[in-house]
């Protein structure tokens, strides 16, 4: 089998992506569609507008301020804490503990990775 049939018989059953849709607006029209957006990404101000949706993304300005406080808490320490009183003996760590521990953990090294990238930059 050639590469142009294996790969015609691959993508077959997938189903096709419906074209995007391009509009056309004068500088104008796009400054004032950026000025009432508010830093949200224009294609979804826009059709929140056309369908009545509530946008549920943040600004950058947004993301950047809950990144800086929870860089600026003390989280991390607090977390070292913990972790060193369950080291040296100071605090019974259960399975259920410990579990839930890592679980916090998780979520904010997720919380921190989403808005790292929300903000067009690249996670550590």
């Amino acid at each position: 089998m050639n590469s142009v049939s294996a790969f015609k018989s691959a993508s077959k059953g997938k189903p096709k992506k419906p074209a995007p849709f391009s509009l056309r607006l004068t500088e104008k029209e796009k400054n004032k569609l950026l000025h009432r957006a508010k830093g949200q990404p224009l294609g979804g101000y826009i059709k929140g507008q056309l369908f009545n949706v509530k946008n549920a993304s943040i600004t950058k300005t947004d993301a950047a301020t809950v990144l800086a406080i929870l860089g600026s808490s003390d989280l991390a320490r607090n977390m070292a804490c913990i972790a060193k009183a369950a080291e040296i003996g100071a605090m019974p760590v259960t399975p259920e503990l410990a579990a839930q521990l890592q679980e916090a953990c998780t979520d904010i090294d997720r919380m921190r990775f989403a808005l790292v990238r929300s903000l067009g930059l690249k996670p550590k």
